[in-house]
């Protein structure tokens, strides 16, 4: 039972540590298609800079994009990022 607490707080301690990534603030402009109608969007948010590299890249975006579409858009059809910009 002791070893099973001690792997539990090591888990524990190491996902403690990966959350101190560095965090930037950036502008996000993108296009929300909904049943074939486009809308700008512009938003400030924070990101990793996983995130931020993956905004600039095509294959990134796709992730990014399928993300966002089911978390932060959930009734539009597609999402296409436009620009992310560190501010």
């Amino acid at each position: 039972m002791l070893k099973q607490a001690e792997k539990q707080h090591k888990k524990g301690v190491g996902k403690i540590l990966n959350l101190k990534t560095m965090m930037w603030k950036v502008k996000v402009r993108l296009d929300v298609i909904t049943r074939g109608h486009s809308k700008e969007e512009t938003f400030e948010t924070m990101m990793d800079s996983d995130t931020i590299r993956n905004c600039t890249t095509d294959n990134g975006k796709k992730i990014v994009e399928a993300a966002w579409l089911t978390s932060m858009f959930p009734g539009a059809d597609k999402l296409r990022i436009k620009s992310c910009v560190k501010i």
